[in-house]
């Protein structure tokens, strides 16, 4: 048998892929190729509610400011009225010096609240980072 291999196809979201192998013996060849399965409504819905547990902090600051228009000013003037001065530079801190921003973070929480923020506000701000 002559053997012929094709490239996977691109996916869209939710898609995935299967290979096959097809055996022709009129003109002796194997093919390997690929078959594209498509995702459910269960699947795509799944999907689109995810919201991944963490983002980079650019890439929430900049989601902060094109999905809730929240700048960064702001942010900083909220954790500048934290009384407690210890909390005050924490806050500071996992502000400006985190990796990772952390979805469950109870910081994020308490200064989304002070921003007048809803939780489907940060889940959408969360998904809209995961794509930078």
């Amino acid at each position: 048998f002559e053997v012929v291999r094709t490239d996977p196809p691109s996916l869209t979201t939710g898609q995935r892929i299967e290979q096959t192998i097809t055996a022709d013996l009129d003109d002796g060849t194997l093919t390997f190729g690929w078959s594209v399965i498509e995702p459910t409504d269960d699947e795509l819905a799944e999907i689109a509610a995810y919201v991944p547990p963490t983002v980079g902090p650019a890439q929430l600051r900049i989601a902060m400011r094109r999905q809730l228009s929240i700048t960064t000013a702001q942010v900083d003037a909220v954790i500048a009225a934290i009384a407690d001065e210890a909390a005050r530079a924490d806050a500071t801190d996992l502000w400006e010096y985190a990796t990772e921003i952390r979805r469950d973070h109870p910081l994020l929480t308490h200064r989304a609240t002070a921003l007048n923020l809803t939780s489907d506000d940060i889940d959408a701000a969360f998904r809209l980072a995961a794509t930078f």
